[in-house]
């Protein structure tokens, strides 16, 4: 079966023909559009056909970052509807549409250890529940149950569980979001607009003091993420470092939460943030914020993290979704 399949998130909306066979799953081609530059699924699907109509797709599966309703969802970080039945009107063929960290959760079981680099080893036990969890433009959250022949990924919208400070310098953090925005998430600090807010944060504390170089720099770009990230890995900038190393603690304890509120034996961390840091996510603070949870440090300990660095999952898992 050849299957037209989506990532679309907030950002970047990634297209690609997925054979699903017997064995593995394999990408056929693939294109990458701008989220925010379309004006919805469907004028990317048009695009994707016209430059792409061999081989002839036999179905459709979206995997958009959202919480699907009944074949609906309003996407989390870009102002669309997408609506399958809709679709499946547009196009004459089937469609799936699925959350796109559930996507993910269809794809991860079929990863092989060139697709991910090990945070904390160990084997993940057979059947056993898994949890992913992921960075990006939002945050998104997925944990696997088995059952009875294979794992089936469940959804879940942990990211906007309310953010829990560990020390004095997250309380500080939570009211000043607080006051700006009331409700504050894990998703308003581990994402790309977190990494932002955290290095706000730091800046109007003065303490490291900004560098008035690097605040043009991030006020120029149209998403200052990457910058901070860049900065903080090259450690040219103080407030850069301290910001992401607030976020990679974050992270990590976010990580050890899920994976004790769903019973993992297995996590693995994916979205596009993580490999862009790997060697701030290989340094151990996102190992020890994991791993920091009183009576259960020893059982977390046992864990194995992975972060995924295959970055065609979400392609994979929304072709995996049409044929299960």
């Amino acid at each position: 079966m050849i299957v037209l399949a989506a990532d679309i998130g907030g950002t970047h909306a990634r297209f690609g023909l997925v054979e699903i066979d017997v064995g593995q799953p394999r990408l056929l081609l693939k294109d990458q559009y701008d989220s925010k530059a379309a004006t919805g699924a469907e004028e990317l699907v048009h695009r994707f056909l016209a430059a792409h109509p061999k081989p002839a797709a036999e179905c459709v599966s979206l995997a958009v970052a959202g919480h699907v309703v009944q074949g609906v969802v309003k996407l989390s970080n870009v102002d669309w509807q997408v609506d399958a039945a809709s679709l499946k009107r547009e196009f004459g063929l089937p469609v799936t549409l699925v959350n796109d960290f559930v996507a993910a959760g269809y794809a991860l079981p079929h990863i092989g250890p060139d697709d991910f680099t090990a945070l904390q080893g160990g084997s993940i036990p057979e059947r056993a529940p898994i949890a992913g969890i992921g960075a990006g433009t939002g945050l998104g959250h997925v944990f696997l149950l088995w059952d009875h022949t294979g794992y089936r990924p469940c959804d879940s919208e942990a990211g906007h569980c309310d953010f829990g400070p560990a020390d004095a310098l997250q309380t500080e953090l939570l009211e000043y979001l607080a006051r700006q925005y009331g409700h504050v998430s894990w998703e308003r600090i581990l994402s790309g607009p977190g990494l932002t807010e955290l290095y706000r944060f730091f800046a109007q504390r003065g303490d490291p003091p900004e560098q008035p170089v690097v605040a043009r720099e991030i006020a120029a770009a149209q998403d200052p993420s990457p910058v901070i990230a860049a900065h903080a890995l090259a450690r040219s900038d103080a407030v850069s470092v301290a910001a992401l190393d607030l976020f990679v603690s974050a992270y990590g304890a976010q990580a050890g939460n899920f994976a004790l509120a769903v019973g993992a034996r297995g996590v693995f961390v994916v979205g596009g943030i993580a490999p862009r840091i790997l060697p701030k996510m290989t340094d151990g603070s996102f190992v020890r914020a994991f791993r920091a949870k009183g009576r259960f440090a020893d059982f977390l300990s046992t864990v194995p993290i992975r972060v995924v660095t295959q970055a065609d999952i979400g392609l994979i898992g929304a072709g995996i979704a049409a044929a299960v």
